[in-house]
């Protein structure tokens, strides 16, 4: 396939990422129809959520704080037993392991939504089902009244979606299809998925080191405390 053939995707024909001078037939419909010039109008660069903004960069300093404070020690004293009044040590394995699994799963999940994305779309479904009917079941079993009201609320709203939205499943596994074909087009995408994906493995390790750093401060407080009041 030529740099300048457009890509078919489901029958329709997509101009290549990497080519900016071929047009397919929709693009040349939607030039002709649009005004002089045809290249839209610049958005201006903005912050439209301003108090989220400073509510994320706040809460990553926090973070960042809480572990250069408390969490150091503790981390370095995670997986020894006489140094520190708490062992770390699955803590920090649990952590490890997690996100070396997300990063399996990030990798296996656009292979197989390619491979059966209609069946994808039907598991969930069910799966949100039978969640629900679970959590409902184990609450009346468990003597939890209002858990279980909860719960049955919840899943006659999940039936509700389900048979709604079950006659569009095909529709939404086309869709699906669609996009995850473009994604393999545009390897780029990919890369920034992962680059989010090993950020967000560094956030959770982050944010370990930092509950560890609070909790050894917890346990250190709790001695002091109890040594004195027993003293007294």
């Amino acid at each position: 396939m030529g740099s300048s053939t457009p890509v078919v995707v489901q029958g329709t024909a997509v101009a290549s990422p990497y080519d900016h001078n071929t047009t397919t037939t929709s693009q040349q419909q939607r030039q002709s129809s649009s005004p002089a010039g045809g290249t839209g109008e610049k958005q201006p660069t903005s912050c439209r959520d301003p108090i989220f903004a400073l509510l994320l960069y706040a809460n990553v300093a926090s973070i960042v704080a809480v572990a250069g404070i408390y969490g150091t020690a503790a981390f370095g004293e995670a997986i020894d037993d006489s140094t520190s009044g708490y062992n770390y040590e699955g803590y920090v394995y649990a952590t490890a392991i997690l996100g070396l699994v997300a990063i399996v799963l990030s990798g296996l999940t656009l292979p197989i939504m390619m491979c059966i994305p209609e069946l994808l779309i039907k598991v969930s479904l069910v799966m949100m089902l039978i969640l629900s009917g679970v959590m409902m079941v184990m609450s009346f079993l468990s003597g939890s009244i209002f858990g279980g009201i909860f719960g049955l609320i919840f899943f006659a709203i999940f039936v509700c979606y389900a048979r709604a939205v079950w006659s569009r499943i095909p529709f939404a596994s086309v869709n699906l299809l669609t996009a995850c074909t473009a994604v393999k087009k545009n390897i780029g995408v990919i890369l920034v998925a992962y680059f989010f994906v090993a950020l967000a493995f560094g956030w959770t390790i982050l944010w370990s080191i930092s509950l560890m750093g609070v909790w050894e401060k917890v346990i250190e407080t709790e001695t002091v405390t109890g040594g004195q009041g027993q003293e007294i």
